[in-house]
């Protein structure tokens, strides 16, 4: 049993068109048929009077997405009712193995690489994260373009102002590196969808 519904607010709009009796009289009727739809008979609920031709149209609204709701609820409790007799959620096709100590001397390296691309980047916060960010980002271009795109898009922010100069954590985490072209003839192109 579903004990809530949700009145959407683009649905609710048409309701300050009534007057506020008539308002209540669709609300009460669509708490009711709530109460109908999830088997919840409190002892005062009762159809509401006075539900004329509008004003029933107007409530038919609200009930189909009730229903909706109501819908796509039990889809939901099916899954998890039948996902429960099995033992629990699947398990992820590819779970995260847990990381070994970093035997790799080379991986000091790389850090050094990343800070190198952090301290070209012109604008310096969130310095861990941000470090984070180009490791992942390492992943998807090699250090040298990811090198050369960023030394060109501070080339192209020197003129402007640093709180509209993305965090790197973000620039990095949205590939923006794909945005920037080089520069030519004194000239920045940006590669914009």
């Amino acid at each position: 049993m579903k004990k809530s519904f949700i009145l959407y607010h683009d649905a609710c709009e048409n309701i300050f068109d009534l007057s506020n009796e008539d308002a209540g009289i669709v609300f009460k009727d669509i708490i009711f048929h709530s109460f109908e739809k999830n088997n919840h008979n409190p002892k005062k609920a009762k159809k509401p009077n006075g539900l004329n031709g509008l004003l029933s149209i107007v409530s038919t609204f609200y009930k189909d997405q009730i229903d909706r709701d109501l819908e796509n609820y039990n889809k939901i409790v099916e899954v998890n009712k039948n996902n429960g007799k099995k033992g629990g959620r699947p398990k992820k096709k590819n779970p995260i193995k847990a990381k070994k100590a970093d035997k790799d001397k080379d991986k000091d390296k790389d850090k050094d690489k990343e800070k190198e691309i952090y301290n070209i980047y012109p604008r310096k916060i969130g310095g861990a994260k941000a470090i984070e960010s180009i490791t992942k980002a390492l992943t998807k271009i090699s250090y040298e373009e990811l090198r050369e795109k960023v030394k060109t898009y501070a080339e192209q922010s020197k003129e402007t102002e640093p709180q509209f100069i993305p965090h790197p954590s973000t620039w990095f985490n949205q590939e923006r590196w794909l945005d920037v072209q080089q520069i030519k003839n004194n000239k920045v192109f940006l590669n914009l969808i």
